[in-house]
């Protein structure tokens, strides 16, 4: 029957019998590269966008779309280069086929190399056009109840670019402007990383010039750490001044969205509890395209690198700001030859990972014990793009 596309993003390879309307959503043919069919006809409608993807000069190398009957066209389509190919100025191929095609795409668009006609048919090389924004992580919180010794709220980041670039983060540690009954009254926030160490406790005691507008928080206990970094590894832990029990919440901000370098890795490490104390991990894809992710909860593995205590079967929930919802218990349960060929699967059977490919906005990500067991466990976000 027919498939109707109101929001969010159809991705794959197979066919559509029938016919397929994108109202509003996102299309990504293959899986880089691939195909996709619909036997009937294809509509595409002002507020719909398909993305197809360009790795070589084989048709075999390139994501299509094969419309059996009319393409009825409108929205957006932009073909992307990937895996660093780079077409040869006489190069062309069709990103789709049709046997009859009426409107034409309203926005066409292609990373540096790509032009083609409004129906799609044809390319070529133009090395002016600019490079359109990706979708990528902007920003990453997570919310735990912090305990003293080694069970602070830890997260962690990686900075990917090339030598000699740098990127500028914001961290921030929150307690009672969270107004979450329980939260830590005097967070502190300490910063380490490839060439840095930076603590902060009561934020106005540092360099409040360096915070953009409506970054400050709203108690002067709270922490925040701006500082400029190279490519690598970083670690930002929040723990309460007085080593006492409670909520906190740590936020890492990325302040040059623009430029080369990204966030590629996110993480946190805690401890998993149960009730509102579960570990309670939000991120958010910029830019103005999809953004692929593989979200995993590593638990029962920390126990090969001397780590007491940790949760033997965790449970991930991924959820969009539109009210729907992932989960995954066992990673090989559902998406295990996709997951496996990330190269980045879990080790443990009984860890969780989801592997979606997100449209622009805000996700959380929740990590449980199965029947309300507890331990520690570390959820992380990749950006596969």
């Amino acid at each position: 029957g027919p498939v109707i596309l109101d929001g969010g993003v159809l991705t794959g390879s197979g066919v559509i019998v029938g016919d397929l309307t994108n109202n509003g959503g996102y299309i990504l043919p293959g899986h880089s590269a691939g195909t996709m069919a619909v036997t009937g006809s294809f509509t595409q409608g002002a507020n719909g966008s398909l993305v197809v993807e360009n790795g070589g000069d084989l048709p075999t190398d390139s994501d299509q779309l094969f419309i059996g009957g009319a393409a009825n066209l409108g929205g957006k389509l932009e073909v992307r280069n990937i895996n660093g190919y780079l077409p040869d100025a006489r190069a062309t191929f069709v990103p789709l086929s049709y046997s009859s095609v009426n409107g034409s795409f309203a926005s066409v668009s292609s990373n540096a190399q790509l032009i083609f006609t409004s129906t799609g048919s044809v390319t070529k090389v133009d090395p002016t056009k600019p490079n359109p924004k990706k979708g990528q992580p902007l920003n990453i919180a997570t919310r735990l109840q912090i305990l003293g010794g080694d069970n602070g709220l830890i997260e962690g980041f990686i900075i990917t670019g090339d030598p000699g670039t740098t990127k500028k983060v914001l961290i921030r540690g929150l307690g009672p402007s969270t107004g979450l009954a329980g939260a830590i009254a005097d967070p502190i926030l300490e910063l380490n990383g490839t060439g840095v160490h930076v603590v902060n406790d009561d934020w106005q005691q540092g360099d409040a010039a360096l915070i953009p507008a409506g970054f400050s928080p709203g108690n002067p206990k709270e922490s925040v750490i701006v500082a400029t970094v190279a490519p690598g590894n970083y670690t930002a832990i929040l723990r309460n001044v007085s080593g006492e029990v409670g909520i906190g919440l740590t936020e890492v901000y990325d302040l040059d969205s623009a430029g080369a370098p990204q966030l590629a890795n996110i993480a946190t490490r805690g401890l998993v509890q149960t009730g509102d104390n579960v570990m309670i991990g939000g991120f958010i894809i910029g830019g103005t395209e999809p953004a692929k992710v593989l979200v995993r909860v590593t638990g029962p593995t920390l126990s090969g690198f001397g780590i007491a205590g940790a949760l033997a079967d965790p449970t991930l929930e991924l959820h969009d700001s539109n009210g729907g919802v992932i989960s995954n218990d066992d990673w090989r349960a559902t998406q295990e030859s996709e997951i496996i060929a990330t190269t980045i699967p879990p080790a443990n059977d009984k860890e969780p990972a989801i592997l979606a490919t997100l449209v622009p906005g805000n996700y959380t990500a929740v990590v449980r014990g199965k029947n309300d067991t507890t331990g520690i466990a570390v959820v992380e976000a990749y950006n596969l793009q």
